[in-house]
């Protein structure tokens, strides 16, 4: 089974470190870009604005490394291109870099801690599609009914044997699909005869088990025709 679990969960794999590594060099690339069109055409001379709003996207997007990447990317170049502003002190620098690595770090974790929970959760829904799909297509013909005898799930060979057409199953009972039911309470398999609504006699061999949920009084129950 831990096999098959393996096969399932690779179709939930985590972000490639490369696409976080691109879309670090992309923000720190349109911070540049949105420092010197802000510089020339509207005045707004700020070298660590649009740099600081690059790594606090990337972190929330792409992570840590992303936030690192565009920091490397543009705290250099704004300390290259705008080395005599009057903002660019080493104390301003030292404080803009203190503040991106903690942007990088905070965000990066929240954001990994996101990716893990999605990564989870998608890992789950993959699981349950693949139970959902055995459950229906396997050849045996099943049942899932609660304590009080209604029927949870059926999949697709019961519903064959049962003369079921209708498909919503929602609202359906054990009694009243298989009328004068025996008690199943026990492992081994019980004989039992139904007459189907198109009048079809079918002889009927039963078999119930308790799924291991004890607080529930979840069964199985397993037809084969022996008609």
């Amino acid at each position: 089974m831990q096999r098959l679990w393996a096969i399932v969960d690779q179709q939930e794999t985590a972000s490639d470190w490369r696409w976080n590594l691109l879309q670090g060099v992309g923000f720190g690339s349109a911070a540049l870009v949105a420092t010197a069109v802000g510089r020339h055409l509207f005045g707004i001379d700020l070298p660590f604005t649009f740099a600081l709003a690059a790594i606090a996207i990337g972190a929330v997007l792409g992570g840590a490394l992303t936030a690192c990447v565009g920091a490397a990317t543009t705290i250099p170049t704004a300390l290259v291109f705008s080395a005599h502003h009057p903002l660019v002190t080493p104390l301003n620098t030292l404080v803009v870099t203190g503040f991106a690595i903690v942007l990088a770090l905070f965000g990066g974790r929240m954001t990994l801690l996101r990716q893990r929970a999605g990564l989870a959760q998608g890992r789950s829904h993959q699981r349950e599609l693949c139970l959902h799909s055995i459950f229906n297509t396997t050849p045996a013909a099943m049942l899932i009914v609660d304590a009080a005898g209604d029927v949870l799930a059926i999949n697709r060979s019961a519903r064959g044997i049962l003369g079921i057409t209708d498909p919503d199953t929602g609202r359906l009972r054990l009694a009243d699909l298989l009328p004068g039911l025996p008690d199943l309470s026990g492992e081994t398999a019980t004989a039992h005869e139904l007459c189907r609504a198109d009048g079809t006699r079918l002889a009927l061999s039963l078999s119930s088990g308790t799924l291991p949920f004890a607080a529930t009084g979840l069964r199985t129950l397993h037809l084969r025709d022996e008609t």
